[in-house]
């Protein structure tokens, strides 16, 4: 699982794996070890603008329930 905020979800890096909430990239440095054939199974929740407050909350834009990582 990748962690973090603008610096890791490579915002207006395209092409973009989530244009409208998180600004993530799926080229991003957690995207590029996600390809590696040594990972099995890997999340990628970075997300642009995410203070630390939002290892254990949502942020605005994903609502509990939205689907959308926290």
């Amino acid at each position: 699982m990748a962690l973090g905020d603008s610096y890791s979800s490579g915002p207006v890096i395209p092409p973009q794996a989530d244009p409208v909430t998180c600004l993530r990239s799926s080229v991003n440095y957690p995207g590029l070890v996600a390809q590696s054939p040594e990972v099995d199974v890997f999340r990628d929740v970075t997300c642009g603008g995410a203070p630390t407050s939002n290892l254990t909350t949502p942020q605005p834009a994903n609502p509990p329930g939205s689907g959308r990582p926290l």
